[in-house]
């Protein structure tokens, strides 16, 4: 029972009230008197408990201020989330920029990977490019026929109308749930835009040095001549350049669609730089193996620069049979080799897509020669009037630079 003063609650038999000492109803009473009795008990309860906490505040205010002003935060916290964690708010700021023509606003609304080719304005421009719908109104509602049962993906349906139009056109907007919360609770939806973008990689010779759009783009630690440039934005064209020491630099223009794709460039032009350093490199070389030859020095002593191992057998070949050429048994052969005149007669300047370089020149050359005439007597010839002679080397570039591949040709008679 309750105090009908002070609200106090009391037990059932006493007859004076615990706190303030008034005197209490009885429990018994008309049917009528009971009524008003009991909504009377009931205001009183109320005003009990709010007497109470008051007390209560009032003792422990170092405990109460601070848990009301935290439930009062946690009230606007989860207020805040919801709010901006709402599909229906991403779907309705999505058709927003659209009618308002805005649409680097859409860019932080798409699930997109960022990368330097993928930005707001880039979007915007490729966005007004593909003619987009003028929006003069539109309404939305969630497909659930469509949406996953996993919340993972919810679709949604525009209804909207064009400006000057009053025929009704519709728009699929996909919403993908993202493993990252909003505030660390709420989940995170963007709009899917699988069909804007797209990975690409460019294919070309090792240790050149691949720009697109002026961004440096580092070759693959598994593979050197691929250059990953990762996620771009469909339906729009990019400018690449690629520079080497060995050719002159090659530049492009690309066009992203839809898929992942490489792009190969293979096809180079040799700068005037390298080339002329393989004319005077093959001169050096055919002098060290005509000079060698002479000396009768063999292979591992002329000092050639060549491509490992899987050059050295051929080199090998070659250079003895020019070896057999200026010396014969018992001394005879060529005594004396003079080599002048060189000219470059390469011919293109086609660089392969290897980094492989076929350098041809033409030189003159004059010898003094001991043979035996035909009934068996040596005799000495000079040549004092330059012949004509050629030869082709063929080379590879690679991380020291220029080296010799193989001994492709050569014209040398005596």
């Amino acid at each position: 029972m309750f105090c009908p003063e002070c609200g106090t609650p009391n037990g059932d038999y006493e007859e004076r009230c615990v706190r303030c000492g008034a005197l209490l109803q009885s429990n018994v009473a008309e049917e009528g008197k009971e009524i008003t009795f009991n909504i009377i008990d009931i205001k009183n309860k109320i005003i009990a408990i709010i007497r109470m906490l008051i007390d209560f505040a009032k003792k422990h205010k170092k405990i109460v201020v601070p848990a009301v002003a935290v439930l009062i935060a946690i009230c606007i916290f989860v207020g805040i989330g919801n709010s901006l964690s709402n599909p229906e708010r991403l779907v309705k700021k999505y058709m927003d920029a659209y009618k308002s023509q805005n649409y680097k606003d859409i860019y932080s609304l798409l699930d997109l990977d960022r990368t330097e080719f993928v930005n707001k304005d880039t979007l915007a421009k490729i966005i007004e490019k593909d003619n987009p719908p003028k929006i003069e109104r539109y309404n939305i509602k969630a497909d659930s026929y469509s949406s996953g049962s996993d919340d993972l993906i919810k679709t949604y349906i525009a209804t909207y109308t064009e400006r000057g139009s009053s025929s009704p056109r519709t728009m699929t907007i996909r919403l993908v749930r993202k493993d990252k919360n909003m505030l660390l609770f709420f989940p995170q939806y963007k709009v899917a835009a699988d069909d804007l973008s797209a990975t690409y990689s460019i294919r070309t010779v090792e240790g050149a040095v691949v720009k697109v759009e002026g961004v440096k783009i580092d070759p693959s630690e598994d593979d050197p001549g691929l250059y990953y440039i990762g996620n771009m934005l469909n339906g729009w064209k990019y400018n690449y350049t690629i520079t080497h020491p060995a050719f002159e630099e090659k530049s492009g223009t690309f066009e992203t669609y839809r898929g992942d794709e490489e792009i190969s460039v293979n096809d180079f032009k040799i700068n005037t730089a390298a080339k002329v350093a393989l004319v005077t490199l093959t001169k050096e070389n055919w002098e060290k193996i005509c000079s060698g030859a002479l000396s009768e020095k063999s292979f591992s002593d002329i000092g050639l620069d060549y491509c490992g191992e899987e050059s050295l057998e051929d080199l090998q070949e070659e250079y003895e049979e020019i070896y057999g050429k200026i010396n014969k048994e018992g001394g005879l052969g060529v005594q004396e080799l003079n080599l002048s005149e060189y000219t470059d007669e390469s011919g293109e300047d086609a660089l392969r897509y290897d980094l492989t370089y076929r350098c041809s020149l033409g030189f003159d050359y004059t010898y003094v020669l001991t043979k035996k005439n035909w009934n068996g007597e040596v005799e000495t010839v000079t040549q004092t009037e330059p012949e004509d002679g050629s030869v082709v080397m063929n080379y590879r570039y690679t991380n020291t630079g220029w080296q010799l591949e193989s001994i492709y040709d050569y014209d040398l008679y005596f």
